[in-house]
């Protein structure tokens, strides 16, 4: 199974959220360097998309209750990137409820809708 995306039409759509971090960056370069991939990104600010085959979705947070079913409609695979790190300037009464909303809940959230979309 190496190698083989199943796809919808000739060109797989990958829909990638935190693609302005670290990892999310290089999955993005590293997709649109190879053809048969084009890229739906979810960014929470302004993003200069490098490509015709990105399409940018605005996304403001990582929240539990996010509607993601437009993000992962019509996607093929759904890598999520975006989580909630390195924050320096600590404000929240109960930071790792802070971080166990956004990096767990959230990301089951999403992976529901994705898996409910087919994707």
């Amino acid at each position: 199974m190496e190698g083989r995306v199943c796809m919808s039409g000739d060109v797989a759509l990958v829909a990638i959220t935190g693609a302005t971090g670290f990892v999310g960056s290089a999955v993005v370069r590293r997709l649109i360097e190879r053809t048969g991939f084009a890229v739906r990104v979810a960014v929470r600010g302004a993003y200069v998309a490098s490509s015709p085959r990105i399409d940018v979705v605005s996304a403001q947070s990582l929240a539990p209750d996010n509607q993601w079913a437009s993000f992962v409609a019509g996607a093929d695979v759904v890598i999520h990137c975006a989580a909630r790190v390195h924050v320096l300037n600590e404000t929240a009464e109960a930071p790792d409820q802070e971080y166990f909303r956004a990096n767990v809940t959230a990301t089951l959230n999403l992976a529901e809708q994705a898996a409910a979309a087919g994707a």
